[in-house]
C-alpha cells in the first residue's frame, strides 16, 4: 500500500563509533600540534579534550572534524 516511513530523527547515513573514532584519531595524529589531544566519540558526538598551552588553531581543527561524515556535534574542553 504505502511507503514505509522511518522514525522521526533517524539518520539516513549512520556510522559506527569505531569508524568515526578512527577518522578523528587520524586527523588529530596527523598534526604535530594536536597529537597529544584526547577525544571521545559517542553516537556521532565528538568530545575533544585540549591540553593547556597548545598552539593549534581550534577553529580549524573543529572545522576539519565537522567535515567527517557522521559527526553530528563537537564539544571542546580545555584542560
Amino acid at each position: 500500500m504505502g511507503t514505509p516511513v522511518g522514525r522521526a530523527g533517524a539518520r539516513p547515513f549512520g556510522r559506527g563509533n569505531s569508524d568515526l573514532q578512527e577518522q578523528v584519531r587520524r586527523l588529530l595524529e596527523g598534526d604535530p600540534e594536536t597529537r597529544s589531544w584526547r577525544f571521545e566519540v559517542k553516537k556521532g558526538m565528538v568530545t575533544i579534550k585540549m591540553p593547556p598551552n597548545h598552539n593549534a588553531d581550534v577553529g580549524t581543527v573543529v572545522s576539519n572534524i565537522r567535515h567527517i561524515p557522521g559527526v553530528e556535534s563537537i564539544f571542546v574542553i580545555a584542560l
